[in-house]
């Protein structure tokens, strides 16, 4: 049997007013909602996941501390053969450093799996709470498919048009809270991300760089030409009514949908990795500060290691292995926060299979970061796009073109890509297309890393036409002639 089950799983449950329920999309204050929609049976595989994900984890610790391990004994034996007293001695130092090193392991271990546990723990709650969902009060009502509100379409947040229901939950923008969305890609061989985007470790860095104050520096490169060229981009002043939506895909743990969100727009994240999103709910319920805590289960801020797994290759400074950070690094007032958290919503989902069925039309925005070149095929990227975006809307985009993919799939050059968008539909903004200058980890800087991750993304703004029109813009110049910032 298939059910839509409405379950809370961030924070604290507070009272929920009978009249703000609705199947399929639901408003609520200082709390962050998940919404279930697939076979019963697949729920408990999230909670296997988040304890597979901290096995690996561990494992992954495991690996790196028996190689510190074995650089000590390798170093203790070759001091007992050293013909070279001052060989031998400086052997001995290190290899004191490398005992202290691991000494300092324990206890940073213990505290990364501590917040993990807690980062994570949407899913460890999805069977914990299933079972009672069918009798406990006061978490809303469950409806079988094709039974009462299953099939209203205004619950699901897209106006007149039914959205999809059952196998895909739905998400809308209400007046008092994220509403977090599982999907039924969590069904047996449902749609998933790689297993290196879905690991713990993704979650530490991507937390820390997104939501510490030592990741702010290569934050603001990867987000701020985004947030300036949305505010160049839009007449919106914030303030007026009927603010416009943006669809934020690969959004990560959230911290660009958060910022949009803080500058009054009404904002979709969607995510494909599921510890990504369980870690998204946690940490921007948390960064609303006082609008989210006043109830909240568990802890609002975390300590984290998150470069502990890595060796000291091309790293400036040994310490780096063992920086701590707190996340996150911020917290709004009251006020500030209730308004994101009824701005803020998050879809998990794979982005082309599930926003490919929604109704056309439905975003005003879109905004890529690092995103267009995790494609197999980009123009499947593109084409949903075109889809989701209303005649007139923007696209802006910001990354490099890497292309991650391992099997074969559709490479482009820059001067290839953006010559390929007016037949789909985009007409480029020239004022709005450079190459910018980024890092993209904080482990990775010219201050921290012989060999740093640099990037140079291309930044553009397109506007959503039918294919005949975009012919009709200027192609900006490619390669050189486009403009560093």
């Amino acid at each position: 049997m298939r059910v839509l089950a409405l379950l809370l799983v961030v924070t604290s449950m507070s009272s929920i007013d009978s009249q703000t329920w609705r199947a399929g999309s639901h408003s609520l204050a200082r709390d962050a909602l998940f919404v279930f929609g697939g076979e019963t049976p697949a729920f408990p595989d999230a909670a296997r996941g988040l304890e597979r994900a901290l096995e690996e984890y561990q494992e992954g610790l495991s690996v790196a501390a028996q190689r510190l391990a074995d650089e000590h004994v390798f170093l203790l034996e070759r001091v007992r053969v050293d013909a070279s007293p001052a060989v031998a001695r400086a052997r001995a130092m290190v290899a004191e450093r490398v005992a202290r090193r691991l000494g300092q392991l324990p206890a940073c271990w213990d505290t990364n799996v501590e917040a993990l546990r807690d980062l994570l723990r949407p899913l460890a709650l999805i069977s914990a709470l299933l079972p009672e969902a069918s009798t406990t009060s006061g978490l809303g009502e469950i409806h079988e498919e094709g039974g009462a509100g299953a099939a209203d379409g205004a619950a699901c947040g897209y106006g007149d048009t039914p959205g999809p229901v059952g196998v895909e939950a739905c998400v809308g923008h209400g007046d008092a809270g994220p509403r977090m969305v599982v999907p039924g890609s969590l069904a047996p061989n449902g749609t998933g991300s790689s297993s290196s985007y879905d690991s713990a470790i993704q979650v530490l860095v991507h937390a820390a760089r997104d939501w510490s104050v030592e990741g702010a520096r290569v934050r603001g490169g990867l987000m701020d030409p985004i947030l300036a060229a949305v505010a160049a981009s839009s007449d919106f002043s914030g303030e007026q009514s009927g603010s416009p939506t943006i669809l934020v895909p690969g959004a990560g743990t959230g911290r660009l949908a958060f910022e949009l969100a803080r500058m009054g727009f009404r904002v979709e994240a969607n995510e494909v990795s599921l510890p990504m999103v369980a870690a998204l709910s946690r940490l921007v319920v948390a960064a609303c500060g006082e609008a989210s805590s006043e109830n909240a289960r568990g802890a609002t801020t975390w300590r984290l290691h998150p470069f502990l797994h890595e060796e000291d290759v091309n790293q400036l400074k040994s310490s780096q292995r063992f920086q701590m950070v707190q996340v996150p690094d911020i917290s709004l007032p009251r006020e500030e926060g209730l308004q994101v958290l009824s701005r803020l919503s998050v879809q998990h989902a794979e982005f082309v299979r599930f926003y490919g069925e929604v109704p056309p039309g439905m975003f005003d925005s879109v905004v890529t970061c690092f995103f267009l070149d995790t494609a197999a095929d980009v123009l499947d990227y593109i084409s949903t796009i075109h889809r989701v975006l209303r005649p007139g809307g923007r696209w802006i985009n910001y990354g490099p073109l890497q292309w991650h993919r391992t099997s074969p799939g559709l490479m482009l050059a820059v001067d290839q890509l953006l010559d390929l968008l007016p037949s789909l539909g985009f007409r480029l903004e020239p004022e709005f297309t450079r190459l910018s200058s980024t890092f993209y980890s904080p482990l990775r800087t010219e201050e921290t890393s012989t060999r740093p991750d640099f990037y140079q993304p291309i930044l553009f703004v397109a506007l959503r036409v039918e294919a005949e029109e975009g012919r009709d813009g200027p192609t900006p110049n490619i390669g050189p002639h486009i403009p560093h910032h």
